[in-house]
């Protein structure tokens, strides 16, 4: 089975002119704690078995807004070439920011936590009928929960952004009266940017060549207090005004594909990328950071053969321009890696995460926060191949960077402390993944409110670890406080709600509660389909879940349409060597074995083995799984020659992956316990049976179903023979 990816909520503001801008009302209004955006799981199930994979901390593709340092530049409104002064700020911006804007971490988390509270509002204010804005708010939310995590760094944008729209006005003083220019400067000094933003307007209206920039410095503050809806009228009215200004067409570019709105991002991309050739050369930092930008745009719909080549051309421009050692350049190295860790290509994502990490300790020091992110990262890459090993250390000093620089009750400290769980769960050491698991969903509820969607999706995970284990009742509520939470903060027909949903039916299928089970596989299905469309890969893995549960139930005429129609979706979404077809074609074989429909099992238990066992991929632990499932068609066949080898090949597979003392290798004990009865040899039968026993109980508990059953196999086993 393969479960749906729950992405984070996005972020929102409100649209009612009296919250606009008014940082200054909110900064005395509440002491909030730190939130952060949790990473999202993906489960991918074969026959099944579970299996936890975590996206990384930089998985989604990062959009750029030029260079680090740019801003205003003085009266660049007058000019077509202000994309060729964005380096002009030097050190004395800095002094100036440092002078002027008298907002302390305090008061600018404070109003940040005031914002996130207004945005919620507007989301129950808000029609569930009006899906458009409902997402809007959820990126907005999104992008609160990203600056909260890292509030140092956002203030220092923030106060860059405030420091630009001062110098703006200054630019002003023959347009708008001195004492209105004053005044707006005095409040922007105070982090309210409602004075500074009525000049703008009225320079706005005036038209002239002034109005260009007046629009794109409301974008920035619009954009900077998280009002997207305002941010995105006002940056495309500067590129309106301004057609062949690069900056303006990125800015719009970037609101676009926050958005969603990904035709017209990508058209202004383009064209900010034509005019930054024209006017600075291919070979200028800029360009780059276009060339990132417009694969961004592809790689977020999930166009990855468009995406690569934007990709590469981005990295060669800044390894070209600014050295091989660069930050950016490191940046660079870890989207290109992401893309290749997304479409399976695992082999080509090493050399480049491992080049990212390596660059960042020699720019950054080795204890810095996006030194975690990128130990993170090659752990995550390295977990999904099954290198268990070679992931735990690097998880390991990701989280102690993280405790160490952030501090211990930190949101990405507890997302860090969640990875190392879900290590520990993907090897079957449960007792040392729970209190993981159990301290990072402490972190959360008291650093977040505790209906925030990363506590759900928190609690989820600690409900998936009991589920493993056949802990049922544990799990059952955790689960449906999760799916509460969710219903609750999101939109219920959000994507993260069908994945909840998909858990809790998982839940009841595992119970052989099937008549529960399906209503919610069906409300998950029937989401994903109307939220991301019927051709969008997690609405196939919905397919395939469905199916599954009929398969359980015996309704083979209903099952195969649905694994069919799934694999379908993938074989046109999804690269062919891709493992998550692998999987599917796995499940649509195992159907055909279930049935007796031998000559089509062994072609799908084939073409998937083949998937996984290319020359050019590593071996990996989905192989033992599809070994052992081809062994039992073999069996089936009285092929025992066969079955025998396949089943011995897996158990050593999984071995060597999950440890002696792992489920999945009691999994393929039993098998062995069981072929090698039917042979009748009863001593080897016996051996395997109390060794996959022996793990049960260690693992499971002796009250465990499947710890029950093997027991009782042994006994009668024993009895007979």
């Amino acid at each position: 089975m393969i479960d749906n990816q729950g992405k984070k909520v996005a972020n929102s503001h409100s649209k009612n002119p009296t919250n606009q801008s008014r940082f200054k009302k909110y900064w005395d209004w509440l002491l909030i704690k730190k939130n952060q955006k949790a990473l999202s799981i993906v489960v991918l199930v074969c026959t099944g078995l579970l299996k936890l994979v975590k996206q990384p901390e930089d998985s989604k593709p990062s959009m750029i807004i030029f260079d680090n340092g740019q801003g205003y530049t003085g009266n660049q409104t007058a000019t077509n070439s202000s994309s060729g002064k964005i380096n002009q700020i030097q050190g004395d911006q800095n002094n100036i920011t440092n002078n002027f804007i008298g907002i302390s971490l305090e008061q600018y988390e404070t109003g940040l936590k005031r914002l996130e509270l207004e945005v919620r509002l507007e989301v129950v204010k808000t029609g569930r009928e009006d899906k458009e804005r409902i997402a809007v708010l959820e990126k907005q939310l999104f992008s609160l929960a990203a600056k909260q995590a890292n509030p140092q760094a956002t203030l220092a944008d923030y106060k860059e952004k405030l420091t630009n729209a001062y110098q703006f006005l200054a630019d002003l003083r023959l347009e708008v009266p001195q004492e209105q220019i004053k005044q707006a400067q005095s409040s922007l000094g105070q982090g309210d940017s409602t004075k500074a933003e009525d000049v703008f307007k009225q320079v706005l209206a005036k038209g002239n060549n002034f109005s260009p920039e007046a629009a794109n410095q409301l974008g920035e503050l619009a954009y900077t207090r998280i009002d997207y809806m305002a941010a995105y009228k006002y940056y495309r009215k500067a590129a309106e005004l301004q057609p062949n200004n690069s900056l303006y067409l990125n800015q719009a570019g970037v609101i676009s594909q926050t958005l969603g709105k990904y035709t017209d991002a990508e058209s202004y991309f383009k064209r900010s990328l034509k005019i930054n050739k024209k006017l600075l050369g291919y070979y200028h930092n800029n360009v780059a950071f276009s060339l990132n930008n417009i694969a961004a745009t592809y790689q977020s719909q999930g166009n990855y053969a468009d995406a690569e080549p934007y990709y590469q051309q981005s990295l060669h421009v800044w390894e070209k321009v600014l050295g091989a050692n660069h930050p950016n350049v490191a940046v660079g190295l870890n989207n290109l890696a992401e893309l290749y860790r997304t479409q399976g290509r695992y082999a080509e994502a090493e050399p480049y995460f491992k080049r990212s990490l390596t660059i960042r300790e020699n720019a950054l020091g080795s204890e810095h926060p996006d030194v975690a992110s990128s130990l993170n990262n090659l752990a995550v890459l390295y977990e999904t191949q099954g290198r268990y090993a070679e992931a735990e250390p690097y998880f390991k000093r990701s989280l102690t960077i993280l405790e160490n620089t952030l501090g211990s009750e930190h949101p990405r400290f507890a997302n860090s402390l969640n990875n190392l769980a879900e290590l520990y769960q993907s090897q079957g050491r449960y007792a040392e993944a729970e209190p993981y698991f159990k301290r990072s969903l402490t972190i959360l509820e008291n650093a977040l409110d505790p209906e925030h969607p990363d506590v759900a999706h928190s609690l989820n995970n600690l409900a998936e670890l009991y589920r493993t284990q056949g802990r049922y009742a544990e799990a059952e509520p955790y689960f449906k406080r999760s799916l509460t939470i969710l219903e609750n903060a999101l939109d219920p027909e959000h994507p993260d709600v069908a994945n909840s949903l998909n858990n809790l039916a998982e839940l009841y299928k595992n119970q052989g509660r099937y008549a529960e089970a399906e209503p919610y596989f069906k409300r998950s299905l029937t989401i994903l389909e109307n939220t991301l469309g019927s051709e969008h890969p997690r609405f196939a893995n919905s397919l395939n879940n469905l199916a599954e549960l009929y398969q359980s139930q015996g309704r083979y005429a209903e099952a195969e349409p649905y694994f069919k129609r799934s694999l379908t979706i993938l074989e046109n979404a999804l690269d062919p060597e891709h493992p998550n077809l692998a999987l599917i074609i796995n499940n649509l074989a195992e159907l055909y074995r279930t049935q007796g429909k031998y000559a089509e099992a062994e072609y799908y238990f084939k073409r998937s083995l083949n998937i996984f066992e290319n020359p050019l991929k590593e071996e990996n632990p989905n192989i033992a799984f599809v070994l052992n499932n081809l062994a039992l068609l073999y069996q089936s066949q009285g092929k025992s020659v066969e079955a025998k080898q396949l089943f011995l090949r897996s158990l050593k597979i999984r071995e060597k992956y999950f440890g002696i003392y792992h489920p999945y290798v009691a999994n393929s004990l039993i098998n062995l316990a069981i072929f090698y009865q039917s042979q009748g040899n009863y001593a080897d039968a016996q051996y395997y049976y109390q060794r996959s026993l022996t793990i049960y109980e260690d693992k499971l508990g002796v009250n465990n179903p499947k710890t029950i059953k093997v027991k009782n196999d042994l006994n009668v086993l024993k009895e007979k023979f």
